[in-house]
């Protein structure tokens, strides 16, 4: 089975692209790998999640109180 070049290694062989351009696609290429390869970024997300649950709970809440 042949591996798939990434959009990294494609887009250094375009002679039509600029260095800015292949700069940020392989950084995004990255990143992208990072956020792929570490379970830290679920986490976070699991907690960004919740917090804007409480966010949303508090508020709601917060509106009864007003109404008694």
């Amino acid at each position: 089975m042949k591996h798939s070049e990434s959009t990294c290694e494609q887009i250094q062989q375009s002679e039509r692209a600029s260095d800015i351009k292949k700069d940020f696609i392989c950084a995004n290429d990255q990143l992208h790998e990072a956020f792929v390869n570490s379970p830290l970024v679920v986490i976070v997300y699991v907690i960004a999640v919740l917090f804007v649950a409480f966010l949303v709970f508090r508020s709601s809440n917060h509106d009864r109180k007003d109404e008694d």
